[in-house]
């Protein structure tokens, strides 16, 4: 499955993202690193993925259609560059994981950077306690788009 952008993000390229890897001080993985170079985030159609919320322990629907481009500031149509996001959510974010995309509500869809769960795609609650805000979405960001039912579109 492929991502229908509405308004994707200004384009990018390996140098961009080679900087990016470098202040991360870590590796995006392959394949995100294709979408980046593709679509560099911006808005896309409504897609749904459904999840396990850790603290209600029920099911529940991540609405997904903002992507965080491979910036480094806000764009001029509102959009966050992955470090602007990951500046802006620093005190609430676990160490190693980066936004790459903002959930109906604003909560934040991230991927892991970190050794023990690197490319993993969770969900970020901002309503449950910080112990139990990341919610599993997918082992990988294939996984994760493989996951995502286009739920409504967008003007």
């Amino acid at each position: 499955m492929s991502i229908d952008m509405r308004r994707p993000g200004p384009a990018t390229n390996e140098d961009m993202l080679a900087a990016i890897e470098s202040r991360l001080a870590a590796k995006l993985p392959p394949a995100y690193r294709k979408f980046l170079l593709q679509n560099n985030g911006g808005y896309s159609h409504v897609y749904s993925v459904p999840y396990i919320d850790q603290h209600l322990k029920s099911e529940q629907i991540a609405d997904i259609f903002h992507w965080m481009s491979a910036g480094t500031t806000k764009h001029r149509d509102g959009s966050l560059g992955i470090e602007e996001g990951l500046k802006n959510m620093s005190d609430l974010l676990p160490k190693g994981v980066v936004p790459i995309a903002a959930e109906d509500g604003g909560d934040p869809i991230v991927m892991s950077l970190r050794r023990e769960d690197y490319g993993s795609i969770y969900y970020f609650s901002g309503e449950s306690p910080l112990d139990k805000a990341m919610n599993r979405l997918a082992s990988s960001f294939e996984e994760f788009i493989g996951k995502l039912k286009l739920t409504r579109k967008r003007a």
